[in-house]
């Protein structure tokens, strides 16, 4: 994320076991190198894991299982 200070958060879902907050997921969008909005991406954010859909943290396969693990 280039510029964190313009960070916008949506769709925020808390990640929860057992009745405990674990993390969130959700969407966050903010300023590219060319000074516009890059557009909602997913992220996720708690126990192990913390990733931006695309960031190289995870590949892709990885990161649309954890997704649909712990954000639907």
């Amino acid at each position: 994320m280039r510029d964190p200070g313009s960070a916008e958060f949506s769709e925020l879902h808390t990640i929860r076991r057992d009745g405990k907050a674990l993390g969130t997921c959700g969407k966050v969008n903010s300023k590219n190198g060319f000074g516009g909005m890059s557009g909602p991406t997913r992220f996720i954010a708690g126990g192990d894991i913390s990733a931006v859909e695309g960031d190289g943290t995870m590949d892709q396969k990885n990161f649309n299982e954890a997704w649909s693990m712990m954000c639907l």
